[in-house]
């Protein structure tokens, strides 16, 4: 993975507290980019997401973290890359827009206002998806009139839990129409 994505300046790596050497060794035969022994926590202070290991993060060129998060999963860390590549996650999708879609602050760091406009009026759904799919937040499920909609997200799950750093969609569906755009969570 690391030699498909660093050409383009994204860079995959994990990083590993408290295990020896050894332990690392053995499971980072799974991971295909690099892994590094944290020795003095300097990482895991600087960097940890909720007390687990391994630490795993992409890098994008600019060099701003763009996901965060522990265990391996590496069809999670291509999904979050290839969201940033231009071609590839905006291109492949046979949705078609609503008027004026946006979203504010992108990235967000406390909350995300949604907005959109309506021709006509309709029945509307609104859903946040994690990158990996799943549904994360059902916002809105009605009839709207014509006109511009805006809708807040407080970057919280319908459990009412905080979404972790990462790449999120929103998914705008009317009677006619499915939109979907990425938010970006930095906390």
């Amino acid at each position: 993975m690391y030699d498909d994505y660093k050409a383009l300046g994204f860079i995959a790596k994990t990083i590993w507290s408290f295990d020896n050497i050894n332990t690392i060794k053995y499971y980072a035969r799974q991971y295909t980019y690099p892994h590094f022994q944290d020795i003095g926590y300097a990482a895991w202070n600087a960097y940890n997401i909720n007390g687990s290991v391994p630490l795993n993060y992409v890098v994008d060129p600019e060099g701003i973290v763009r996901y965060g998060a522990t265990g391996f999963n590496e069809a999670a860390i291509r999904a979050i890359i290839e969201s940033y590549l231009p071609g590839i996650a905006e291109n492949t999708t046979e949705f078609q827009p609503v008027e004026n879609l946006s979203t504010t602050p992108n990235p967000a760091k406390n909350y995300s206002v949604i907005k959109f406009g309506l021709a006509k009026t309709q029945s509307v759904k609104v859903r946040i998806y994690s990158s990996s799919g799943k549904l994360i937040k059902s916002m809105f499920d009605g009839k709207l009139s014509a006109g511009v909609h805006c809708f807040n997200w407080n970057l919280c799950d319908d459990a009412d839990h905080s979404v972790a750093n990462g790449i999120y969609f929103y998914e705008i569906i009317t009677e006619t129409e499915k939109s979907r755009a990425k938010i970006t969570v930095l906390k």
